[in-house]
């Protein structure tokens, strides 16, 4: 008979009838732990062979003593973990300066339920299960300990700037299932994702500005996650770690606005359940990956920001959830200047079924519009097509009619043509009242106040002021003739340049010209900045005029404020 078996034979014929004391009992109880703990090397077996014991016990004797006992064994084990918790709490409080600093403090180290302390939540056993603070002054670091109150489930420090936390003790949280850090101290994620068995779904490491180092390769050991946001931290530097492709069960993976360079791993392609990948606002190098297309159930791209070069992978375009491509801005640089960007000639996207936002601004894109962008037809969506500051060439196609609400930006590139008509475009509702009643809806409301202005400047104008911000009517027109507009963009200028001129378009040829450039005899191209150093007869008439228009627009929108 195996010793086991033996064991458990010997407990329910020998030893159950012949208990009489609480002595005995505990001294008994001592024994057989100490015998089984000995002789089976996996815990889990202890586990059921404790559980075994204890049925044994209660079915085979009635003895009151003995089921008095029992009890205050396992109040005993109960009083020990409510002992170790409030200890962790305790140091929680002590370590994050409590009773200095906390704006908050209810309960904390008077009250002897733990459970009815501020920003602590038990389960229904006693045990802590969440530990939640927002904006309550928590100033030092919260102690690694803290990972080890065996029922926590959530971790929610908000808005702590002052309080750091370590995490030596992550792998022992077995059961935490979210784990928030917004605008905290923390300074490093050394030790985050050390652990076998993870129970974590969600990770927030947001604006943490002292957060240093890189995210740790262990960061793949995290296999329930299915939201990680590590954003917004200025000193947070390293790649994106291979690893983060064993995260399978990952949606939303937002890593942007860090300082996280190299390229994106390929191995992002094995997150299949994939919907939002947003890494904008780093310093990612080298190509988009290839395979970035095999994740259908991608919805949002936002990579713009960052160093990519090389072509735009054909698969994007080709996804079937995708309804937000942002690749853009990509490089501000005027674009001769331009050191980073992609390629190649512009994709229609007309086999993108759901996509309806598409970025591609200051990259090196060339070629045409196409007459069939976004040809996907889906009613009552707002769409949005921004492609500033290219090399895109040819016109603006007319084709563009089918859509009926449209942010569209194609200032800074190489539009010779432009299909469009203003009468078209000005078309109105019966009793129409404002531009909500138009038939288009472009560049809202742009187009209603300042024409075809609203959509691109004519060639010899260029752009004066920012015509998209819809917040305020601006008194000044979005589009101005050049030597209209070397005078409001340019400290110094000769006047003289320019007198007697009829024909500005060399100076601004295409559609959409964001600047006007001049010509001098000698065939020199010079920018606006240029005439900073320029010191003709007419620089001081120009700098009298400059100071005049400042008044009478400081004037202006004085009126407008009373």
């Amino acid at each position: 008979m195996p010793s086991s078996i033996f064991a458990h034979h010997h407990i329910r014929q020998t030893f159950a009838p012949t208990v009489t004391s609480a002595l005995q009992i505990s001294v008994f109880i001592l024994v057989i732990s100490s015998v089984f703990t000995s002789s089976f090397a996996n815990p889990n077996e202890i586990k059921i062979y404790d559980k075994t014991i204890t049925e044994t016990f209660e079915s085979a004797t009635t003895t009151t003593t003995f089921e008095m006992n029992v009890a205050l064994a396992n109040k005993s084990r109960q009083l020990d973990i409510f002992s170790s918790e409030r200890s962790i709490l305790q140091n929680f409080y002590e370590n994050t300066r409590g009773s200095k600093w906390w704006k908050n403090r209810t309960g904390w180290l008077e009250a002897d339920n733990y459970c009815t302390w501020f920003g602590v939540s038990c389960t229904p056993s006693g045990t802590v299960q969440k530990i939640e603070f927002d904006t309550n002054h928590l100033n030092g670091t919260i102690p690694s300990d803290v990972f080890m109150l065996q029922d926590l489930t959530v971790l929610d420090i908000f808005n702590e700037s002052a309080v750091d936390i370590k995490f030596e003790h992550f792998k022992e949280a077995k059961k935490l299932t979210d784990l928030y850090l917004y605008n905290t101290n923390v300074t490093s994620l050394d030790g985050l994702g050390r652990m076998s068995n993870s129970s974590l779904q969600i990770l927030l490491v947001k604006y943490s500005k002292n957060l240093r180092g890189s995210i740790p390769n262990e960061i793949g050991s995290l296999v329930n996650l299915f939201s990680l946001s590590v954003t917004n931290n200025p000193k947070l530097e390293g790649t994106i770690p291979e690893s983060i492709g064993k995260l399978t069960k990952l949606r939303n993976l937002d890593l942007y606005y860090n300082r996280l360079n190299n390229q994106l791993p390929l191995s992002i392609a094995n997150l299949e359940e994939l919907v939002v990948l947003n890494a904008e606002g780093n310093f990612l190098t080298g190509q988009i990956p290839y395979n970035i297309g095999n994740i259908q159930s991608l919805q949002e791209i936002h990579l713009g920001f960052n160093d990519f070069v090389g072509t735009l992978p054909k698969g994007i375009s080709l996804l079937p959830n995708l309804q937000i491509l942002k690749l853009g801005p990509m490089d501000v640089r005027p674009y001769k200047e331009r050191k980073f960007g992609l390629k190649g000639k512009l994709l229609d996207f007309s086999d993108a079924p759901s996509l309806h936002y598409l970025d591609l601004s200051y990259n090196k894109f060339t070629g045409s519009i196409p007459r069939s962008i976004l040809d996907n037809n889906i009613e009552n969506t707002k769409y949005t097509i921004y492609l500033e500051s290219n090399r895109i060439s040819g016109v603006i196609p007319k084709e563009l009619y089918r859509f009926k609400t449209l942010d569209i930006n194609v200032d800074g590139n190489v539009l010779t043509g432009n299909e469009l008509s203003f009468k078209e475009l000005n078309k109105t509702k019966p009793e129409a009242e404002d531009f909500n009643d138009m038939v288009y809806q472009w560049n809202k409301p742009a187009l209603y106040w300042y024409g075809m202005d609203g959509l691109a400047c004519k060639p010899g104008d260029a752009l004066n002021i920012d015509k998209y911000d819809g917040n305020s009517f601006h008194w000044w027109h979005p589009c101005e003739r050049c030597d209209i507009w070397f005078i409001n963009n340019t400290f110094f200028y000769d006047e003289n340049l320019l007198r007697g001129e009829t024909d500005f378009k060399k100076y601004a040829p295409y559609w959409g010209s964001k600047e006007c450039n001049l010509m001098y005899n000698n065939g020199t191209k010079t920018h606006k900045w240029d005439f900073m150093n320029n010191s003709t007869s007419a620089v001081k008439g120009i700098e009298a005029y400059s100071v005049g228009l400042t008044l009478v627009a400081l004037l202006f929108n004085l009126q407008l404020f009373f």
